[in-house]
């Protein structure tokens, strides 16, 4: 086992901020630490209490007292000399030879006598020194201690500093050669809080005679010049002349002591100045408390300078909001704006004015007010803790999930809401996906409002790390909100038990089941025909029966059939929500009797309503003759409507409609039918070619929406969002909403006689409806029995988590919270202006059942002319679900998410091919957007039409779904931030089509036919330079784009179930497609056009690593993928240039070459963290020119907000705006070199199948051929 040694000269009880830090990081540790400690005390009262101290109880810490080499480093000095291998050597003593790991309180003379340990004594030990910025300042005084200090840092196995000013110090010192981890000073909260809420402020105000009208100001820091507490004095004076009230307390003491009372009696403020001197914990926090705002606008005063500042972290525990000087790391201590105030503490004006700022504007003061306690929740000594020994686990080759993590210090969480419909919003259901760190238990969790009420809360794990321990975990709650009101919860670990939750009960009796949720009891019949809900018992008491047969599908010759129930289950299961899954097929009258349905029914505790979504699915494979796929397709499935039918019996009929959120109520007498039909969008577009059936023919007979009662037309408009209610007797409603009704038009709701319906696919839409094979379609809807109204599902409450928890949780690529202004500018494109996502989806009219949620592929219109109905589907391209996910967790803007869901939904359902009977390398694969530069035609969302055929250069025509664009990371995302079961799903069947293309062909058949289509490759490329290995003979032996994304896919469904399967095959690929002993010249890379893909699997490859250091599996796999990046990313940093520096060799230099530069950017960055120093700080040079450079570019083009370019950007650039931005990612080690076997490569695959011949398989691909080429 490691020792742990810590060398702090200083050491408590003696005061100093950087031996604090030293004291209440280790003392948390659960593994035992050593610390060799100086014994300095001089004065018999200073012996006493260095004696008494160390007798006492401090944790992990054992502390050993000696005289140690003093911090006036002479390389000439025999006695200095002498001292520092007298310490060396009793760190021998107490440790030998074994593996250990020193751990230095600062670069010198610590840090040195570390060095002389390891070089006299062991040479196994590993180095970890701290860096606090004045100490550098103060070595660039003198040669060899500068020279002596850089070469204890660069020779330390990991540097921490204690703000990112600091650690740029640090690389400055060491030329480069050092990149520090950054992990601020933490504060203990309760330490400086009334916990009790027994001390009474004014009294103590009181003691100050400071009255109610008068602020009073503090500053907790020794008294020295570069704490500037004489610019506040200063300052005061100014103010006294405009007659504000102030008192300043000035803590402490110091050499600047008397000058600054002088300086206070000469300005005639010796009443308005008080000098406290030295305060005990419970002084500082009774002074804290009774104080209006924390001052210290320090200054750089000659070598020292302000490394971070740990009395603002104090301050804002104690909710005071600060004013900080800006040298330094003061400015990452306050957030200037948010919790507190930035300045040039050398001048007294602005000192000034920041003072009057925050007595005039008391808004500003108290939203400072409220959001410090925060930010000091975020800077705990137990998270200081935690992440300096889950670095120093990953020095030592530990998985992070080992290293005593508990889950108190990643809390608490600030999820924030906010009441957008002016609507009072009661106890809304609520649930939220949250990330956790690697080995972070799931605690009982509590959830706040503000400090005291707590809100239900229970939680569902979604994911979890390999180790076992929750990777994201999905919290149910509901929350009420005033309308307009903006809300923060607090999410953090229980101390006790939680606020009791009243249950949601589940029982099975003869085939019936009933759910009650303490407001409504309804009872489905779980067995035959899904008709939902037999009967409902509202809160009033009185049971309303049910018809049967709530879901009917009939086909264009009026037969009708039912969906009947195969399996059910309970899907989702807390206290707070259960949801139960039904899956089944459709019997009845229909002849498609092999159509699939599943239907998810969410019940809320203490609810009437529930939440409904029913997927429709045709499961059989496409004929899609000569490899075109449009409509008309024999195995489609041609209908005429599917409709949810509630019929209440003995019902009184009549209700009320209100068509969307600004209309009035429409009364509906009883006996008298009403309907609302959507027909089209109602957009200005809404006869778009977008909508074309099987005859190429727009179906669409008018514009918007008509209601109709007694079967005339009694109302019209554009676009419909209906609320509706049945009256069913006693005073009681039955009351449904569509989701998103007339985005998925057509559409339909009506009341009829007793009932109220929902058409899905309604029998009013003339042309009737085709599901093509393999594709599926998930309509959502809301029920509520009861007085509940339906109003808020228009938009529900949407959670937003702190990016930083994000941040801090998640592996690359994960939300930035802070970017740069020229990236952040651009991408807002997508969301503002004339060329925003949804300004081009109206043009296109991207709308309707089949459409809605895609985006429109703008760029591909480019040669199209003046034909302004050109058509092209993005379907997910360069996975802009995930761009648009990452930006909704970086930035929390409602747009971000509604566009990432719309995409999501659209793609689980359109764009995957949901079939087990094609070739099985296009099985649950995915459709890539419409073919370039050509329109749609009748193809739907399928890439390839008949239409293309006469377009294409001979055999190029025709294919089918491709790996080359199988994109899963934004389900993934989705999932987790939401937890629908629909995105896993989806990244699972996606995951499944890879495995099948690599392991492809899985017949006899196919495996010669490919033999053959290699050997003719092979032989058109005799004597050529370069043969068409890499993407024409074996598509998964090379750095690809199918490769690339095979790789993230395997690895989303890796992290989503812990299966085994998906990391073997990922790691096949990774041993497969790339080596460290690649010839790189050889395989010209260099020939953009031909091979720019290779980027992708780099950047895939990347993202590998990430996540198996994450988890601490860093074997030999790992060793193989982490030398095979550094082997590209050296040949990318003296071979890559712009793309368009060199145009003539793309065949359309476009605005997307400039936007694709962010991948070398991203590949530099995150290889920079596995790369030796020497080779470290150029890939960060080049990550930075690429990001920068590819963005002017761009800019350059009035093309550049195309759709392409959009999500190129939205969805990378991540690793890139990390170097910018992150605090704790250090230099990884480099491994021992590892050789890795036992991973065939696809060449000697052919041979084991000749073995495994499946007669049925076979046939089932003889049927796919033949039914390509009818």
């Amino acid at each position: 086992m490691t020792r742990h040694i810590l060398i702090s000269r200083d050491f408590f009880p003696e005061v100093g901020g950087a031996h604090t830090w030293m004291y209440e990081t280790y003392r948390r540790w659960r593994h035992p630490v050593t610390v060799f400690a100086g014994d300095n005390a001089g004065t018999p009262d200073a012996v006493r209490l260095q004696v008494a101290f160390d007798r006492q109880d401090h944790g992990a810490l054992c502390i050993l007292r000696r005289q140690m080499a003093d911090g006036n480093v002479n390389l000439l000095s025999r006695a200095w000399l002498t001292a520092v291998a007298a310490d060396a050597r009793a760190i021998y003593r107490e440790v030998g030879k074994g593996p250990c790991m020193v751990h230095s309180l600062r670069a010198f003379p610590e840090g040195i006598v570390a060095l002389a340990f390891k070089l006299l004594f062991n040479r196994r030990a590993k180095l970890v020194t701290y860096v606090h910025g004045e100490e550098l300042n103060v070595a660039d005084t003198s040669r060899q201690i500068k020279l002596l200090a850089a070469q204890v840092l660069k020779l330390s196995d990991l540097v921490i500093a204690n703000s990112r000013s600091t650690r740029k110090m640090t690389t400055r010192f060491t030329s480069g050669a050092v990149d520090a981890a950054v992990i601020h000073p933490g504060v203990d909260i309760n330490g400086l809080t009334d916990q009790s809420g027994s001390f009474d402020r004014q009294s103590q105000r009181a003691a100050w005679g400071a009255d109610d009208d008068t602020k009073v100001l503090i500053t907790m820091a020794r008294h020295e010049p570069r704490k500037n507490q004489a610019a506040v004095i200063r300052s005061m004076a100014s103010l006294k002349e405009k007659g504000r009230r102030l008192l300043y307390i000035i803590a402490s003491k110091g050499p600047e002591t008397d000058t600054l009372k002088a300086m206070a009696r000469d300005l005639g403020l010796e009443a308005q100045v008080i000098f406290t001197g030295f305060l005990t914990q419970e002084q500082k926090k009774r002074a804290y408390a009774a104080a209006d705002i924390h001052i210290m606008p320090s200054i750089e005063c000659g070598p020292m300078v302000e490394g971070f500042g740990i009395v603002f972290i104090e301050a804002a525990a104690a909710g005071l909001p600060s004013i900080a000087g800006n040298s330094g790391g003061q400015a990452e201590a306050v957030k200037d704006g948010v919790t507190g105030l930035v300045v040039d503490g050398t001048r007294d004006d602005e000192v000034a004015t920041a003072i009057e700022t925050l007595i005039t504007e008391r808004n500003l003061y108290r939203r400072m007010q409220a959001e410090a306690p925060v930010w000091a929740g975020e800077n705990t000594w137990d998270a200081v803790a935690l992440w300096t020994k889950a670095l120093t686990d990953l020095l030592d080759g530990k998985p992070t999930a080992g290293s005593a993590q508990r889950a108190e210090s990643f809390f608490p969480i600030n999820v924030r809401l906010e009441e957008s419909m002016g609507i009072r919003r009661t106890k809304e259901p609520l649930s939220v996906g949250i990330p956790l760190p690697v080995g972070t238990d799931v605690p009982e969790l509590a959830l706040t409002e503000g400090t005291e009420h707590s809100l239900p809360c229970d939680t569902h794990v979604l994911s979890r790390w390999p180790g076992g321990s929750p990777c994201w975990v999905l919290i149910d709650t509901n929350v009420s909100l005033d309308a307009g009101e903006t809300k923060r919860l607090t999410l953090r670990r229980a101390e006790g038990q939680g606020q009791p939750v009243e249950a949601i009960s589940l029982a099975e009796t003869g085939g019936n089941l009933t759910v009650d949720t303490g407001a409504t009891r309804f009872c489905i019949r779980v067995r035959e025909t899904f008709n939902l809900f037999q009967w409902v018992v509202p809160k009033n008491g009185k049971r309303v029966d049910l018809q049967p047969e709530t879901f009917r599908m009939e086909d264009k010759d009026g037969n009708i059939s039912f969906p009947q129930i195969f399996e059910w289950a309970l899907e989702h299961d807390t206290a707070l929500r259960k949801t139960l899954v039904f899956r089944g097929g459709f019997l009845g009258g229909v002849k498609d009797t092999d159509i699939t349905f599943a239907s998810r029914v969410h019940f809320y505790a203490r609810k009437s309503h529930v939440k409904v979504s029913f997927t429709l699915t045709n499961p059989r494979a496409a004929h899609h003759p000569g490899n075109a796929w449009d409509l008309g397709d024999p195995g489609a499935l041609q209908f005429k409507d599917l409709s949810f039918v509630c019929s209440v019996r003995g019902g009184q009929g009549g209700g009320v409609c209100r068509i969307n959120r600004e209309a009035d109520l429409t009364k509906i007498a009883p006996g008298t039918d009403y309907c609302v039909y959507q027909e089209s969008s109602g957009g200005d577009s809404w006869q778009s070619r977008n909508h074309v059936n099987a005859e190429n023919r727009v179906p669409l007979s008018f514009r918007g929406y008509r209601c109709y009662a007694g079967g005339k037309e009694v109302a019209a408009g554009l676009r419909a969002s209906p609320e509706m209610s049945l009256g069913i007797g006693h005073d009681a409603k039955v009351t449904l909403f569509g989701e998103n009704f007339w985005q998925n038009f057509p559409k339909s709701m009506e009341i009829r006689d007793n009932s109220l319906s929902l058409g899905l696919f309604p029998r009013y839409f003339e042309d009737g409806f085709e599901l093509q094979p393999g594709e599926r379609k998930t309509h959502t809807f809301y029920l509520s029995f009861g007085e509940e109204e339906l109003g808020w599902t228009r938009a529900p409450l949407l959670p937003v988590v702190d990016s930083a928890a994000y941040f801090s949780a998640m592996t690359r690529p994960r939300p930035v919270p802070d970017g740069l202004p020229a990236y952040d500018d651009f991408i807002q494109n997508a969301l503002e202006g004339p060329d925003s996502f949804s300004a081009k989806n109206e043009a296109a009219d991207e709308f309707g059942w089949r459409s809605f949620g895609d985006l429109h592929a703008d760029h591909e219109a480019v040669n199209a002319g003046d034909n302004k109905d050109f058509i092209s589907h993005y379907n997910n391209q360069y996975d802009v679900v995930k761009g648009l996910a990452i930006q909704f967790m970086r930035t929390g803007d409602r747009e971000w998410f509604r566009l990432a869901a719309g995409m999501a939904d659209h793609v689980s359902d359109i764009d995957i091919y949901h079939t087990a009977d094609d070739k099985s390398v296009w099985n649950s694969g995915m459709f890539w957007h419409t073919d370039h530069h050509l329109d749609a035609a009748t193809s739907s969302h399928r890439t390839i039409s008949k239409a293309h055929e006469a377009l294409k250069p001979p055999g190029t025509f025709g294919g089918g779904p491709s790996p080359d664009h199988n994109y899963a990371t934004g389900l993934m995302y989705l999932y987790w931030m939401t937890g629908e079961e629909r995105y896993r799903e989806a990244v699972i069947e996606l995951a499944g089509n890879i495995i099948s293309c690599v392991t492809a062909p899985d017949t006899l058949s196919e495996s010669l036919l490919i033999l053959a289509k290699r050997l003719k490759v092979i032989l058109r490329n005799r004597g050529a330079r370069h043969t068409a290995r890499y993407e024409d003979i074996i598509r998964y032996e090379g750095p690809s784009r199918v490769s690339g994304n095979s790789l993230n896919t395997l690895m989303d469904a890796w992290q989503l179930t812990g299966e085994a399967r998906y990391l073997t095959t990922a790691e096949y690929l990774v041993v497969t497609c790339v080596s460290p002993d690649d010839d790189l010249e050889e395989m010209d890379l260099a020939d953009a056009e031909r091979r720019w893909m290779y980027l992708i699997f780099l950047q895939a490859l990347g993202r590998y690593l990430d996540l198996k250091r994450k988890n601490g599996l860093t074997d030999a796999v790992f060793a193989h993928g982490r030398a095979a990046l550094i082997h590209y990313a050296s040949w990318m940093a003296d071979n890559e240039s712009l793309f368009l520096d060199t145009p003539d060799q793309l065949e359309f230099p476009t605005e997307t070459w400039a936007a694709q530069e962010v991948r070398k950017a991203d590949i530099f960055a995150v290889a920079a963290d596995y790369a030796p120093a020497r080779l470290r700080e150029i890939f960060i040079r080049k990550s930075r020119y690429f990001f920068e450079e590819g963005l002017k570019q761009l800019g350059s083009f009035d093309t550049r907000t195309f759709t392409r370019p959009m999500a190129i950007l939205l969805s990378n650039g991540m690793p890139s705006l990390e170097l910018h931005y992150r605090e704790g990612n250090g230099q990884v080690r480099m491994l021992d070199e590892a050789g890795f076997a036992g991973l065939p490569r696809n060449a000697v695959k052919l041979p084991g199948r000749l073995l495994r011949v499946s007669l049925r398989k076979e046939i089932r691909w003889i049927k796919s051929m033949i039914r390509s080429y009818l």
